[in-house]
């Protein structure tokens, strides 16, 4: 399970450098279009801007 955390963890420091906001800047991230990602477990999150990844 170890290999999957750290793959996750790779993914999401790729995508964001917006990476385990709190929970205000999550929906501040949504109200603005932006992706949030969230990892099964709540752990982790992610805020993507999907034009930059354009």
């Amino acid at each position: 399970m170890a290999d999957s955390s750290t793959s996750l963890k790779a993914l999401l420091t790729n995508l964001s450098d917006r990476i385990n906001v709190d929970t205000e800047q999550i929906i501040t991230a949504v109200l603005e279009g932006k992706l949030v990602i969230v990892s099964k477990d709540g752990d982790e999150n992610a805020l993507i801007d999907p034009i930059a990844l354009l």
